[in-house]
């Protein structure tokens, strides 16, 4: 592909009629010296569903690098009654699992060896979810509160096992350590389901659990994921579980970890304790570095992860984790340390894209990427990008074609928009290539739209200078075509993984990657 053959090719592919009432807003640009290869509508605004999520880790990583930890302090406090609270303040680290509850819960063994315990946690750092979030979107994994407290990703897991005879109702059982009332109205069936197993919180009591649809005799369980609504209560439910095993934990409450603090119960009968006495410094959990949290925010597409590094940007910049400060403060750092990036090109309703109040300009993208490209960071946040036909969101996508290996790329997608942004460092062109592309209002299946996407990202894999020696001579240096190499990093640690949570067919609408 000639570059000057690329305008024309791009508005072919937009203008597929099978693409009929899409909106497309396409940038490329080669990075060498900024030449533009082509453009349509690079400054109009969209909305860019995980495209967003570019914005929020640029500005994180580059203000708070890729080796930033946060620390989550654990506090042993007294009342004068005789029993130890133990207090944990949430700093909303999303990294946590199970394994680190179990060691807390060793930890506060030793200390308090058998005696009773009240577990309280400080969950006032990070509250609430964005306002531009709809209720659906929090009935569902990919809107998992970003809040204070987090244990694997706050997920639960639901499992719906046939009956033994047809007609018969089906067994649940969770992970979760808390009990949740279960309306079960599903049937064991001979045949294939007419309605498909679901399962869900019921709309008038979020923390009632319904079961519906049918499942086949004989079949395999299915697992279903739902997020964990009272994100607190789970994380000290949890710790309790572990540490119930040496200890009498006496109560679960919530509460600053300081004195003078009134502890009160998170669970009936709800009681207050007496004011805290006296706290002392018991232990801190560490998380991880932002060099695999990041890694696998972006290859994964993790809402939950983007949201977290939002708040805790907005807290170690600006002293605060509410998400209007925190989204205020992704414009700032953008302003002071990457100012090419002209900041009224994007508007930002939450840290994931989740919400489609997010708006960006292709334009807005391309200033980001290369941005990040000139800065310290760089090989860390190519490294991030899912790679095409090799991992992430797009290890099942240009499989075998010329862009496999050599695109790294942010993917997004829900209902009607579809979105990629990245680098390409094709092998017959002497510059990398920064690119965005996004659509929306589409009518079309996502199929349809992403196939028009990825003949896109080919033909920039196939881009040659050969036809264009002589204006490449002419007009620009031979700049190495060697990428950086991106570090060794170790996947966080999670617990139960995604994608399982959703029963076949199940794929709510407006998920997005």
């Amino acid at each position: 592909m000639c570059p000057s053959d690329l305008p024309a090719f791009v508005n072919d592919v937009v203008g597929d009629s099978a693409l009929a009432g899409s909106v497309w807003g396409v940038l490329v640009m080669e990075t060498s010296n900024n030449t533009v290869l082509a453009e349509l509508n690079a400054d109009q605004f969209f909305v860019p569903a995980s495209n967003n999520k570019l914005l929020t880790t640029a500005a994180a990583l580059i203000e708070l690098s890729s080796e930033f930890t946060i620390s989550t302090p654990v506090s042993l406090c007294d009342n004068g009654m005789g029993t130890s609270i133990v207090c944990i303040a949430g700093q909303g680290d999303a990294t946590m699992v199970h394994d680190d509850l179990a060691a807390l819960a060793a930890t506060i063994s030793q200390t308090v060896d058998g005696g009773q315990v009240i577990l309280q946690a400080d969950d006032t750092l990070m509250q609430g979810f964005p306002t531009a979030w709809e209720w659906q979107d929090l009935m569902d994994t990919d809107g998992a509160l970003p809040v204070s407290f987090v244990v694997d990703e706050n997920y639960l897991s639901f499992v719906v096992a046939p009956a033994s005879d047809v007609g018969g109702t089906p067994t649940v059982t969770n992970n979760a350590t808390t009990t949740f009332p279960t309306v079960n109205d599903a049937t064991t069936v001979s045949g294939n389901p007419s309605t498909p197993l679901s399962v869900s919180y019921a709309l008038d009591d979020s923390r009632t659990v319904v079961v519906s649809g049918e499942i086949t005799l004989g079949s395999a369980a299915q697992t279903f994921i739902l997020p964990a609504l009272g994100p607190t209560r789970n994380f000290l439910s949890l710790l309790a579980s572990y540490l119930r095993t040496t200890n009498n934990v006496t109560d679960l409450t919530t509460g600053s970890c300081s004195a003078g603090a009134v502890p009160r119960s998170l669970q009936p009968p709800v009681q207050t304790h007496a004011p805290l006495q006296s706290c002392q410094p018991l232990t801190t959990l560490r998380s991880l570095p932002f060099s695999a949290s990041m890694d696998w925010c972006l290859k994964q597409s993790d809402n939950l992860y983007a949201e977290l590094f939002l708040r805790q940007l907005g807290l170690q910049v600006a002293g605060s984790a509410a998400y209007d400060t925190s989204i205020t403060t992704v414009k700032k750092v953008m302003g002071a340390r990457l100012p090419s990036v002209n900041s009224s090109l994007f508007y930002q309703a939450d840290g994931s894209g989740l919400s489609r109040h997010n708006l960006v300009s292709p334009r807005s993208l391309v200033q980001t990427l290369t941005a990040m490209a000139a800065t310290d960071e760089a090989a860390n946040y190519l490294s991030f990008l899912p790679i095409a036909g090799v991992d992430g969101t797009l290890a099942d996508r240009y499989v075998g074609t010329p862009a496999e290996g050599i695109l790294h790329a942010k993917t997004g997608s829900m209902t009607g928009v579809n979105s990629l942004s990245g680098w390409v460092f094709p092998r017959h062109y002497d510059a990398p290539i920064v690119f965005a592309i996004l659509s929306n209002d589409a009518s079309a299946s996502a199929t349809v739209v992403r196939r028009a996407i990825d003949r896109i990202g080919v033909a920039l894999a196939e881009l040659t200078d050969e036809c264009d020696q002589q204006r490449h001579d002419e007009h620009r240096p031979k700049p190495s075509r060697r990428r950086p190499e991106p570090p060794r990093r170790r996947e966080p640690g999670h617990g139960q993984a995604k994608g399982q949570g959703r029963g076949k067919g199940q794929k709510k609408r407006g998920h997005h990657d």
